[in-house]
């Protein structure tokens, strides 16, 4: 089926909206978000947000997915399992979808099973597959999720809403890939505005599940025109549309409306954009503008040398997840709780994207999936959630490229709008394979002279040196990136900041990787801003700082009010007063909590201590001024009692945030997530996180 769709009247493209901006000084700001103005609120645990073509978006449609049941330890009997499951918990709605998941043993990630149409709320699930012989007799596991299925007839309206000279509407149409398991129907879309007895269709198309275009996004604008200055009510409606000769007594379709909203043109003001680059598992000292002795960032050097460098910056913990959501909700790592990928961010701490978005801005992202899923709650805000999850990773021509590249036409597809945009890159993560032309360093220093690296190099060398390749070729495509911003006119308003989430080992310790300890090796990340005329250049911060602070810096720098949930503090005083007596005699905490290895780390006045929390294991002490490389314990009972106040005063910290937010008045219950599809599975495997 073809889909029509109404052409834009100022720039054609995707998300086009860029020739109606009137003037450098005005920007196209969304004024209404149309899902927070409906007239009936969504039942409670509908998702808020879902995807198609690894792109999530904030959608109407999304489909909860509930677990109906999960049974462990199940010998198959002659090599096959076969479980009926009762569906009476999922309520009365006319037809479900059933997605079953084999777990063939303790250690391997969950084998979809196909997806099973049942019409009618009573009937039973039969869960039936086949267990490999090599390991017949073993224990397996099952479990099984239900999706309700919509009616096939929908129509959701919203309040009266006053549009002001000019308003633009946005809004995307999709279908919840979901459907095309089951044999899902075409689906009619229909967006319909009403004012003073006037009706105006602004939205009429078809998708069908099994054509091309049912397996992506579709987006409409629209000039309102005649529509400025009217109360207008928008209703969102569906058809199923049943294909020839099917007899299903329901037809079925899972129809999606993503982030429908209303933009006007407003005066630029003093906010700036905000570029926010995360590349995972960058250690500060790999690059040059923090003293590597290998030439691997000229690109990132520049921009540093025309920003302000934090010198001492440190993550909260030494793994993804939990870092970035540090990063965006500035709580602690026990407070948010995000230690797998299955863990959600508390709902009652409003994320970096929601607080940017509410204040006017495009949001978008784009990331390379793993342990940045979308439903672990760093999504929340932004209406462009890209996620690359092929797992094949590491290939010559890398992420990275695609990632910025993704960036870009986002960019392009926003210009001469206010925007927030996240790229966030593993291409540095092992295993460390950079492409040929930036494998530039073949050989490192040994008694003064330049010694070539073999096979039969020690594996910390080598990793060492493919991992400073890897930089290298970030850095090049980093170059790419701000010759976009710029042909774009936007590098002078725009704040640029790059960072990291954790470090990385090369045998300091004994180990090479990141995870398992709080050394500085995997704590310290680079932390760079640059925002012309407002950050100064040429400037370097000395005290130590947090990834708890950077979100109050962000929204300092972008004249938003921190949320009163944040636990860090904005570092913009540090930008006049570099070394500022209460940033100086502040502690700086972090956490280890993975495969029974629990610990507190905490850095002040040059002592860094490390408290595990297995019985029996010993506190770690250092002296950093003498020795910044953590290898002699300084021990002692009078620094030990220090270090313990400060663990002590962490705990109250966690504490009462903790209980701040469970208490937090409103929160809707966070809607359970989907089941990780198999591609992500594939993708944390091939980073390292699951087996």
């Amino acid at each position: 089926m073809k889909v029509r769709r109404w052409r834009p009247t100022c720039l054609a493209g995707l998300f086009a909206l860029a020739a109606c901006a009137r003037s450098p000084d005005m920007v196209l700001e969304p004024v209404h978000h149309l899902l927070d103005d409906l007239a009936r609120p969504l039942p409670e645990g509908t998702p808020l947000a879902c995807a198609v073509d690894d792109e999530t978006r904030p959608a109407l449609g999304c489909a909860p997915h509930l677990l109906l049941a999960r049974e462990r330890a199940i010998v198959g009997e002659g090599g096959r399992v076969r479980r009926t499951f009762g569906l009476r918990r999922a309520g009365d709605t006319s037809a479900f979808l059933v997605e079953p998941f084999a777990q063939l043993s303790d250690d391997s990630s969950p084998t979809a099973l196909p997806v099973a149409l049942v019409d009618g709320p009573r009937k039973d699930v039969e869960v039936t597959f086949d267990v490999p012989s090599a390991i017949a007799g073993s224990s397996v596991g099952v479990s099984v999720y239900v999706v309700p299925a919509p009616p096939p007839r929908g129509r959701v309206k919203t309040r009266p809403v006053l549009l002001g000279p000019g308003s633009v509407l946005r809004v995307g149409i999709g279908l919840d890939p979901i459907g095309s398991k089951a044999g899902a129907a075409p689906v009619e879309f229909r967006l319909v505005a009403r004012s003073r007895g006037s009706r105006r269709e602004l939205v009429r198309a078809v998708l069908a599940p099994t054509e091309a275009d049912g397996g992506r996004w579709h987006d409409y604008r629209q000039e309102l025109g005649t529509l400025g200055g009217e109360r207008v009510r928008f209703a969102f409606v569906n058809r199923v549309l049943a294909r020839p000769g099917e007899r299903r007594e329901v037809p079925l379709g899972f129809p999606l409306w993503s982030e429908p909203e209303i933009l006007e043109s407003r005066p630029r003001g003093i906010r700036p954009n905000l570029l926010l680059i995360s590349v995972d598992t960058l250690r500060a000292d790999h690059l040059g503008s923090y003293g590597c002795d290998l030439p691997t960032s000229p690109n990132l050097d520049r921009v540093a040398a025309e920003g302000t460098v934090f010198e001492q910056t440190f993550a909260t913990y030494p793994a993804t997840g939990t870092s970035h959501a540090t990063m965006f909700t500035s709580l602690y790592p026990s407070v948010h709780g995000v230690f797998g990928p299955i863990d959600q961010a508390p709902l009652a701490a409003p994320t970096l994207g929601e607080v940017v978005r509410a204040h006017g801005y495009q949001t978008g992202a784009v990331t390379e999936d793993g342990m940045l899923v979308a439903s672990q709650g760093v999504q929340r805000g932004f209406g462009y959630y890209r996620e690359h999850k092929g797992a094949d990773l590491w290939d010559t021509a890398g992420q990275v490229g695609a990632t910025f590249s993704d960036g870009l036409r986002w960019l392009e597809a926003h210009r001469g709008e206010r925007f927030f945009l996240f790229l966030h890159t593993y291409q540095v993560h092992s295993p460390y394979s950079p492409p040929p032309a930036f494998d530039l360093f073949r050989s490192y220093r040994l008694d003064g002279r330049e010694v070539p690296i073999t096979d039969e190099t020690a594996e910390a060398i080598r990793s060492r040196h493919a991992y400073a390749g890897e930089v290298r070729y970030v850095d090049s495509e980093f170059r790419r990136l701000l010759s976009g911003l710029e042909a774009l006119g936007e590098a002078d308003r725009t704040l640029v900041v790059v960072t990291s989430d954790h470090g990385e080992e090369f045998g300091e310790h004994g180990r090479i990787g990141h995870g398992l300890t709080l050394y500085d090796e995997v704590l310290r990340v680079p932390l760079i801003l640059r925002l012309p005329r407002i950050v100064p250049a040429g400037l370097r911060v000395p005290v130590q700082v947090s990834l708890v602070d950077l979100m109050p810096t962000l929204l300092d720098l972008l004249h938003i009010p921190v949320p009163d949930t944040a636990q860090g503090r904005s570092l913009v005083p540090l930008l006049g007063d570099p070394r500022a007596a209460a940033f100086a005699s502040r502690p700086v905490f972090a956490e280890l909590k993975v495969a029974g290895l629990e610990a507190v780390g905490v850095r002040y006045a040059g002592y860094k201590w490390v408290f595990p929390r297995q019985p029996g294991a010993q506190v770690e002490t250092y002296d950093l001024g003498a020795d910044p490389g953590e290898q002699r314990d300084v021990g002692g009972s009078d620094l030990r009692e220090r270090g313990e106040a400060l663990a002590a005063q962490y705990a109250t910290l966690v504490s009462s945030a903790t209980t701040a937010l469970a208490s937090a008045p409103g929160v809707p219950a966070a809607p359970p997530a989907p089941p990780l599809d198999e591609r992500t599975v594939q993708k944390l495997r091939a980073l390292g996180y699951v087996q």
